[in-house]
């Protein structure tokens, strides 16, 4: 029962946290585009919320093709990447304009605050993981969500997002594969999959190119390390299950 109750109370916690989070992305992605910019710096502001000189401008441009394409065609013309381009991000504004049938780049807004308010989580959970304090581990957590620098992800068409909510899912695989838990162990799997997929469909190209080796050896050896562990731990009704398994399509 105390268990039970600790569990419902971080749960809780999270909870409180992932919406504060969410809370904070969703309303300076707003002010940037629909004050900060147009209002405070018009120099520095293209059209649409978004800045002069940016990834963004290509997205927002691609994905409105991708949207008028399916609007006109139907959802078989939509695609991940752009045909041309190959850009993950562009695929993703276009499947936000066509389903919303709004062109605007503020309607990313709420799907960048997710993917930041997630990633501040996350972050939480592995500092939580490695030892540290839950006062200080929030106290370390509140830097990321509300740094400067997350501005360009939070508030414009980028790709940092995704990549950072992977690399995240990454390091808390790791951290959860050395469980002696076997339901952690599978956590660990589920995020280590999911941070592998953000990172290499969505990630940076550069990024990818560089360290893809790395990386790969890093998520395998994680997963693998996590699979032997919910395997050992959960051996008996593993070995349970294969047997059903084999018996069952000769009693049919």
């Amino acid at each position: 029962m105390k268990g039970l109750l600790e569990w419902n109370k971080n749960l809780k916690l999270l909870v409180l946290l992932w919406i504060a989070f969410y809370v904070y992305a969703i309303t300076v992605g707003f002010l940037v585009q629909f004050l900060i910019l147009p209002v405070m710096f018009p120099s520095a502001h293209w059209k649409d919320g978004l800045m002069v000189g940016g990834d963004w401008i290509q997205f927002h441009t691609e994905g409105l093709e991708i949207a008028k394409k399916v609007e006109e065609e139907g959802w078989s013309e939509w695609s991940l990447k752009h045909p041309v381009s190959g850009q993950a991000m562009s695929g993703i504004a276009g499947f936000f304009y066509a389903l919303t049938g709004i062109h605007k780049s503020w309607v990313l807004l709420f799907y960048n605050a997710f993917l930041h308010a997630t990633a501040g989580i996350v972050l939480f959970l592995i500092l939580r993981l490695l030892g540290i304090s839950q006062k200080l581990a929030l106290i370390f957590s509140i830097p990321f969500v509300v740094f400067p620098t997350s501005l360009t992800w939070v508030s414009q068409i980028h790709k940092d997002g995704l990549y950072i909510l992977g690399m995240y899912l990454t390091f808390l695989s790791i951290a959860l594969a050395f469980s002696k838990n076997w339901r952690l162990n599978l956590v660990s799997l589920m995020a280590g999959s999911l941070g592998a997929l953000l990172f290499f469909t969505v990630g940076r190209q550069y990024a990818i190119k560089i360290t893809q080796y790395f990386y790969a050896l890093f998520v395998l050896t994680a997963l693998g390390l996590a699979l032997f562990n919910l395997l050992r731990l959960k051996k008996e009704k593993v070995l349970n299950y294969g047997k059903a398994l084999i018996i069952s399509p000769g009693c049919s």
